[in-house]
């Protein structure tokens, strides 16, 4: 004799068999009701976490325009240097007195 069953006659195992109350009669559930103090509760957290992301995206914007007026400074600064150098160049190629504001480089030589 085989030990398994024949068929459709399958052994169910677990509690998916067992009949409550929840699964013969949903509509007998208990409806729940949320309270008005709950959801006041809910909605003003909801309130203080938007704006504590706010707080954290102005933080966040100043920072980014403090970064950008640097590098807007410094690209200022290169510019300023790069057209000293240019003018300084244009005055030496044509035989003129360097002026006094720009310095020349100074170079050292070395020997091996």
């Amino acid at each position: 004799m085989d030990s398994k069953p024949a068929g459709n006659d399958m052994i169910r195992r677990g509690s998916s068999s067992l009949k409550t109350a929840l699964k013969n009669c949903l509509t007998n559930k208990h409806q729940q009701k949320r309270s008005d103090y709950l959801e006041l509760f809910v909605i003003e957290k909801h309130l203080w976490r938007l704006n504590q992301e706010k707080s954290n995206l102005n933080r966040r914007v100043q920072q980014i325009d403090e970064e950008m007026m640097t590098i807007e400074g410094t690209i200022a600064r290169l510019k300023r240097t790069i057209d000293l150098e240019q003018q300084h160049r244009r005055v030496v190629l044509h035989g003129e007195k360097p002026s006094p504001a720009v310095t020349p480089m100074k170079t050292m030589t070395i020997g091996y």
